[in-house]
């Protein structure tokens, strides 16, 4: 299933991507919530499929930093309450979620006044409860506008949190990080930039606001994007694969 928003009213409109049986054609079906409440408008939120819950997780996109819950059962919305000390409200960002974790990770975006990220942020999915967690190591420059997932890291065998590309107002980015989730051994998150095992190769474009997903923590699909100022057309029509494997990019066939 894929989900997106429509904002073209002061309600959310969520549209379900299914398979239909009959025949290999793909349909769209509008889902009308059955209750209230409902969300707030909002622009760039990210949105997240939790499949322990059967359900959807909707962060923020209204710069209040609010969290919603849309249950695929019974079609309703309901605001998550969670502890007081939440992430700076935002837009464009990037949201990972990891069930065997039981954790939302939220990082990289925008605030309303314009001013960029480079924070995590870890919601315990268990107790509902926020915690931001310092990043060590080769730290990504402040962006908004990325592409990320819960990726494996090849010579740990682990599952990481994958950010790359996006923005910060001035440059596009091209650099790709795999960044270690805490643990009781090493409280802070470990990140390392992830430029592949070879250097003879050159990575997609520099771009923002592109969008992406994983296969199986082991390949991550961009499509899309904005390029501009020089880096690239804007918007763009190229596929990127990232093998998580070797940790090249390779471009995907134009039919």
């Amino acid at each position: 299933r894929q989900m997106t928003l429509d904002q073209k009213t002061n309600h959310f409109i969520l549209f379900v991507l299914i398979l239909t049986a009959s025949a290999e054609q793909l349909q769209w079906r509008k889902y009308h919530p059955l209750c209230e409440p409902m969300p707030p408008p909002r622009r760039r939120p990210c949105m997240v499929f939790w499949p322990s819950n059967n359900s959807l997780l909707v962060y923020d996109g209204t710069f209040r930093s609010d969290l919603w819950r849309y249950d695929l059962t019974s079609q309703c919305w309901d605001e998550v309450v969670t502890n007081d000390r939440t992430p700076p409200g935002r837009d464009s960002h990037v949201c990972i979620l990891d069930d065997s974790r039981s954790t939302l990770a939220v990082l990289t975006g925008e605030t309303s006044d314009k001013k960029f990220f480079n924070d995590l942020w870890i919601l315990d999915l268990l107790q509902m409860r926020w915690s931001q967690v310092e990043i060590e190591g080769d730290i990504p420059k402040a962006r908004y506008g990325s592409v990320g997932g819960s990726m494996m890291n090849p010579l740990t065998g682990t599952s990481n949190i994958f950010l790359s590309h996006g923005f910060d107002a001035l440059t596009r980015h091209d650099d790709s990080f795999l960044i270690a989730y805490p643990s009781s051994q090493q409280p802070n998150a470990m990140s390392e930039r992830y430029g592949g095992f070879r250097r003879d190769y050159t990575p997609p474009f520099a771009r923002c606001l592109a969008s992406g997903s994983v296969i199986n923590q082991t390949k991550f699909i961009m499509f899309g994007g904005c390029g501009s100022l020089g880096y690239g057309p804007c918007p763009s029509d190229d596929l990127q694969v990232l093998d998580a494997t070797s940790g090249i990019w390779t471009k995907g066939s134009q039919c």
